[in-house]
């Protein structure tokens, strides 16, 4: 029980800990993945770049404003962003027709109303897209489907 309340203990510390690099931007954890972490980089830098379209009641975000998914959900612990991808094996692109971040204080429930948010403005709007998290507490959980890995990993390698 002692070890418990000590690892505990630890892993409170742990998640307190600033994530910034020094330059104030946020060090996100990789993947562990050369191409899954190219990818998020590109797709990130495009999502990260783009207004708010709307901003839910409450929040202390305004449409307009830039993205401020970095930043993270005052009041919150965790956050989430996810995204409705379109994987073009043939263009070798990834777009987006939406993406929906929350914060929460139970990790679990930040990514499951991330993604559940993202799955509603699908079918409200009929988008023929994969809702797909994308980012937890800034560690990159991408997946990438393997027809789209093997297309990028051929057109880097020529």
């Amino acid at each position: 029980m002692k070890y418990f309340l000590i690892l505990l203990g630890f892993l409170a510390l742990v998640s307190c800990a600033d994530k910034s690099n020094g330059s104030g931007e946020v060090a996100v954890k990789s993947s562990g993945d050369a191409t899954t972490d190219a990818i998020y980089n590109e797709l990130m830098a495009r999502i990260l770049d783009s207004s708010l379209g709307y901003a839910d009641t409450g929040s202390t975000s305004r449409a307009g404003e830039k993205n401020p998914y970095r930043q993270g959900s005052p009041g919150y612990q965790h956050k989430a962003l996810s995204a409705c991808l379109l994987w073009d094996v043939e263009k070798l692109t990834v777009r987006y027709q939406g993406w929906h971040s929350n914060g929460h204080r139970d990790w679990n429930y930040a990514s499951y109303f991330a993604v559940d948010r993202c799955e509603k403005n699908k079918l409200q709007k009929n988008y023929d897209c994969k809702c797909q998290l994308i980012d937890h507490d800034d560690v990159i959980v991408l997946e990438v489907p393997n027809d789209y890995r093997a297309a990028y990993d051929r057109s880097k390698s020529n």
